[in-house]
C-alpha cells in the first residue's frame, strides 16, 4: 500500500500489525512524507526492486522486529547490504530481544505506550534519519552487491551463511563458504581461490546443483547427499539462478580476495566457475545461462565466466544455439572433462556420461570454437596406475593432436578412488613430456594444481563443514554490514 502526501522523503514501513502500520503512515502522511506499507517481508522485498528499478529509493525504512514467523532485523541487514542509501531504524515492543541484534541499524525505535497513544513521537526520530548523510554511497563494492543482489531478493533470502572456513595460508589460502539452502534443509557449498600466476581475474567455484547424476567415480561430493533415511540420493534438484548468483553475491560480501578486485583502480577481474558440486551444463544449462546473463550486466566490474562439464551433444548445441542469438558477446571459457579418453572406459567410469561418443562430443566443442571463438579446454584429473600411462598418452593424442585444444592435467584428489595412490607432481611432469614426445605442443600443454584439496574445497571434493542432511536448527550468521 502506497500513500502520497507533499514528500518530504520516501518511507518504507513494514509491520506485520495492520493497526500499527495503519497509524504509522497516517502520521507520516500528515507530516507530509511518501508512505509504503505493507505486512509482509515478500512484498516489502518487492517495494525495493520496484525501488531500485525507478530509481525512486526509499529514504528510510521503519522495519519491525518480528514479522508473523520471520525476522525483520534480517531483512534489515540486507536492505543495508544492498541500498545503503536508506536509513534504517527498528521498531519493536520487544527491549529485550533488540538487546541481542547482531546487525547495528541506524536507529531503534521502541514501541512504548508513549508512542502507541502519541505516534507523533515517531516524526523526529524520522527526520533525524531523514537528515543523515552516508558516505560510500557509490562505492564499486556497494554497486556489485546490489547488482548480484536484487535481480531477485529470493535467491539472496534463500541462502544464508553457515559458516565461513579459511583454508591454507598466504597465497594459497582458499576462502570456503558453506551456506544453508533454507527451502531444502541442504548446504551449499562456495569456494574462493587463490589466483594463479598470470591470472587477472579471482576464481569463484559456484555450485549449480545439488547432488549431481553424473555419478563420476572420482567425485564425492554427491555421494554425501543423502535422504531421511540415511540413503543416498545423488540427485536433488538443479539450484534456480537466483541462487546462483546468490553464491557470487556472497562471495563479493565476504571474499577478501573478490574484495582485492573491487578496489578502485584494481585491473583484476572476477571469474565465475561452474565447477562446484553439479554438472551445470548437463542438468542445469536453463538456469546457468540466465546466472551468466545478470552477472554479465555488471558494468563495474569484469565478470568472465567457466563452464566445466563432462559434456553432452544435445546440451552443447543448446548452449550454442544460445550464444550465438546473444546481442553482445559474454566472456566464457568451456572445460571438457575428459578424465578417460576412452569412451568405454568413461562411461563406466562415469555413468552419466555412458552412450556419449567423445570424437562426436569433441567435433561439437571444436564447432562452439569455431563458430563462437570461445576457447576449450580438456581436463584430466590423473591416478596412478588408471589413465596416466602409456595407453592413455596415446589416446589423447589421437583425440587432440592438431586440434584447435589446450590440455589441462591435475593431480587426482586423494581418496577418490579407493585403494588407488594420487599421482605426484613429477608424475604429472613426466606425463606432460610424454604427451609432448607423441606429437602434442608444448605450449597446448599445462599441469594445474588444485589449491582446494587439502580442505576439501577442490573440484570433486567441495564438501561443506557438516553432512549436507543435517537438521537445521541453528542460528545461522547473517549478513555482515556494508
Amino acid at each position: 500500500m502506497s500513500t502520497k502526501s507533499r514528500n518530504k522523503g520516501k518511507i518504507l514501513v513494514v509491520d506485520d500489525q495492520q493497526i500499527i502500520l495503519g497509524m504509522i503512515s497516517s502520521v507520516l502522511v500528515e507530516a507530509g512524507y511518501e508512505v509504503v506499507c505493507t505486512h509482509n517481508i515478500l512484498s516489502a522485498y518487492e517495494f525495493v526492486l520496484l525501488a531500485l528499478k525507478t530509481g525512486e529509493l526509499f529514504d528510510v525504512a521503519l522495519i519491525d522486529l518480528n514479522i508473523g514467523s520471520e525476522r525483520g532485523d534480517e531483512f534489515a541487514q540486507r536492505l543495508m547490504n544492498i541500498v545503503p542509501e536508506t536509513k534504517v531504524a527498528i521498531i519493536t515492543g520487544d527491549p529485550v530481544t533488540m538487546m541481542k541484534l547482531s546487525i547495528v541499524p541506524d536507529s531503534v525505535i521502541i514501541k512504548t505506550d508513549n508512542v502507541i497513544k502519541h505516534p507523533k513521537a515517531l516524526i523526529e526520530p524520522v527526520r533525524r534519519l531523514m537528515n543523515m548523510k552516508r558516505t560510500d554511497n557509490s562505492s564499486l563494492p556497494v554497486k556489485i552487491k546490489r547488482w548480484t543482489a536484487t535481480r531477485s531478493m529470493s535467491g539472496i533470502n534463500s541462502l544464508c551463511l553457515f559458516t565461513p572456513e579459511f583454508l591454507g595460508e598466504g597465497d594459497r589460502q582458499v576462502e570456503k563458504l558453506n551456506l544453508t539452502c533454507v527451502s531444502d534443509n541442504r548446504l551449499i557449498v562456495t569456494s574462493v581461490y587463490p589466483m594463479y600466476p598470470g591470472d587477472d581475474a579471482v576464481p569463484i567455484a559456484v555450485q549449480s546443483t545439488i547432488g549431481c547424476p553424473v555419478e563420476c567415480c572420482t567425485c564425492v561430493n554427491w555421494k554425501h547427499e543423502r535422504n531421511a533415511s540415511g540413503y543416498i540420493v545423488s540427485f536433488v534438484r538443479p539450484l534456480t539462478a537466483q541462487e546462483i548468483i546468490a553464491q557470487v553475491y556472497w562471495a563479493v560480501i565476504l571474499s577478501s580476495k573478490v574484495e582485492e578486485a573491487l578496489k578502485e583502480g584494481s585491473k583484476l577481474g572476477v571469474v565465475v566457475n561452474f565447477s562446484g558440486p553439479g554438472d551445470g551444463l548437463v542438468y542445469n544449462l536453463p538456469n546457468v545461462l540466465a546466472a551468466i546473463e545478470q552477472l554479465a550486466a555488471i558494468k563495474e566490474l569484469q565478470f568472465s565466466f567457466i563452464i566445466t562439464s563432462v559434456g553432452r551433444l544435445d546440451k552443447l548445441q543448446e548452449f550454442l544455439d544460445w550464444y550465438v542469438k546473444l546481442p553482445v558477446k559474454i566472456p566464457i571459457k568451456l572445460y571438457w572433462s575428459v578424465t578417460f579418453p576412452n569412451s568405454k572406459v568413461r562411461g563406466w567410469r562415469k555413468p552419466g556420461t555412458a552412450g556419449q561418443s567423445l570424437t562426436k562430443m569433441r567435433d561439437l566443442y571444436e564447432k562452439i570454437f569455431y563458430e563462437t571463438g570461445i576457447p576449450i579446454t580438456a581436463s584430466f584429473d590423473l591416478y596412478k596406475g588408471v589413465n596416466n600411462r602409456s595407453k592413455e598418452v596415446r589416446e589423447i593424442v589421437e583425440l587432440f593432436k592438431g586440434r584447435p585444444w589446450k590440455i589441462k592435467l591435475m593431480a587426482g584428489c586423494p581418496d577418490s578412488l579407493p585403494g588407488v595412490f594420487c599421482v605426484s607432481y613429477e608424475d604429472l611432469v613426466g606425463f606432460r613430456e610424454m604427451l609432448i614426445e607423441a606429437g602434442m605442443l608444448p605450449d597446448d600443454v599445462r599441469i594445474r594444481e588444485i589449491y582446494g584439496i587439502e580442505g576439501d574445497a577442490g573440484c570433486g571434493r567441495a564438501r561443506p563443514a557438516r553432512p549436507a542432511s543435517f537438521t537445521l536448527n541453528l542460528k545461522v550468521i547473517q549478513d555482515p554490514t556494508v
